[in-house]
Order: C-alpha cells, then sequence, then structure tokens
C-alpha cells in the first residue's frame, strides 16, 4: 500500500518530536505493508510553514536510516499545504512541494467553510498543470451539511481524499456519516492515514479501511 498523506518526519511540525518515535512509525507501516510513504508536513501561515528543502533534508535523512536498518519502506517529499486566497502566488515563488516532484499537490480545506475563491484556486492550478489532491472533504462543516457539494468538481477532474479513520468515528459520528455518503457516491478517489504521531491508529485505519474496502466498492 501507498500513504500518501502522513506527517511521520520528526521535529518539523505537528507529528513525531522525536527520531526514535518516526522510526515507530516506519516499522509499524512495513508492519501493516505500508512500503511507501509521502511526508506532507504542513505548509501553513502562521502555524507551520515547512518549506521544501527542509522537507528533503529530513527525509533523505530518514531514508539513510531506513536502509542501515535494512526496513523495506521509502520515504517521499510533499507538503501538505493550506488553501489561501493567494495560494498560486505562492507556489510559484515559494518552496512548496507537490507530492513527490509530480503534478499532482495535496491542498488542506479550512475546517469550518469553503472560500468563495476555491473555483479559481482550482482553475489557475489547472492552468499551471498541476493537480489537486484535496484533504479529508468529510471533516468540512459544508460538506457534511451538502456532501453533494463536491460533485462537479470531481466531474472537472479534482480529487478527494478521505480519512481512513472517518470511516470508524476518529473524527466523530458527523464525519463518518459524511464519509460514507461520500463513498458511495463516487467522491472521493484516494484512502489515506494523516498520521501524526507514534500510535499505530492512523496506520491501522488504512488496514482496517482495505479490508472492508471489498464490500464497499
Amino acid at each position: 500500500m501507498i500513504d500518501i498523506h502522513n506527517h511521520l518526519l520528526y521535529d518539523i511540525d505537528d507529528g513525531p518530536k522525536t527520531k526514535e518515535d518516526t522510526i515507530e512509525i516506519i516499522k509499524s507501516a512495513q508492519e501493516y505493508e505500508i512500503y511507501k510513504i509521502v511526508a506532507t508536513p504542513h505548509y501553513r501561515e502562521g502555524s507551520y510553514k515547512v518549506k521544501g528543502k527542509k522537507v528533503k533534508d529530513k527525509v533523505n535523512e530518514i531514508n539513510k536510516i531506513i536502509k542501515k536498518k535494512d526496513l523495506r519502506v521509502e520515504i517521499f517529499p510533499g507538503n501538505e499545504i493550506y488553501i489561501t486566497k493567494n495560494l498560486v502566488e505562492k507556489i510559484k515563488k515559494e518552496d512548496i512541494l507537490s507530492i513527490n516532484d509530480s503534478k499532482y499537490i495535496l491542498l488542506e480545506l479550512p475546517i469550518d467553510h469553503l472560500p468563495e475563491y476555491l473555483n479559481q484556486i482550482f482553475y489557475d492550478l489547472n492552468v499551471l498543470g498541476d493537480k489537486p489532491v484535496v484533504a479529508h472533504p468529510e471533516r468540512n462543516r459544508e460538506v457534511i451539511k451538502n456532501p453533494d457539494i463536491l460533485y462537479n468538481w470531481v466531474k472537472d477532474g479534482i480529487i478527494f481524499q478521505l480519512n481512513a479513520g472517518s470511516l470508524f468515528g476518529v473524527y466523530g459520528n458527523k464525519v463518518k456519516k459524511t464519509v460514507f455518503e461520500l463513498v458511495d457516491n463516487y467522491l472521493v478517489q484516494v484512502i489515506v492515514s494523516d498520521c501524526h504521531g507514534i500510535s499505530k491508529a492512523g496506520l491501522e485505519w488504512m488496514i482496517r479501511a482495505k479490508k472492508i474496502g471489498r464490500y464497499m466498492w
């Protein structure tokens, strides 16, 4: 399995604080047969603004440790980028990473609303040749009220990513109900751990989701 949204890098955002904890997450990933992980530290003004060079340096460091320990997991660089009105200008000018230097770019929605400029952001990213992957829409209040709001964006090729834990009530029953509506209507396309720490829970939900997936998709 491949996990494209994971905060496993130590001492860089709100993920693990120590190198040892990062290695424990990687060992857990291998145990669960998750062999490729994209490290996606937050890029967000006013809190964690983790630049691309720092991410790549940390990823290189961890991959060397993985090799020494003869583990099978490989880490790739990325960012989880909070959506703002000037997002496209930031991407043009600042040191922000796509998913492993691909055309796919992981975006984070506000929890309490959908910005009125979201369509323009998606359009401008498309002009740049970038493909938005929008993180955990099931946790957004407007999506919870009306899951069908994603339909036109999905039709236009926008990719939406759900957190595996949402399927099991980790973020509450409203989010759980919403995520099943999204799944039933093919409005989410990717499932991830969004792991933030040493607990196996984030990775474990992916395995549990894989097991129930045969009955859902």
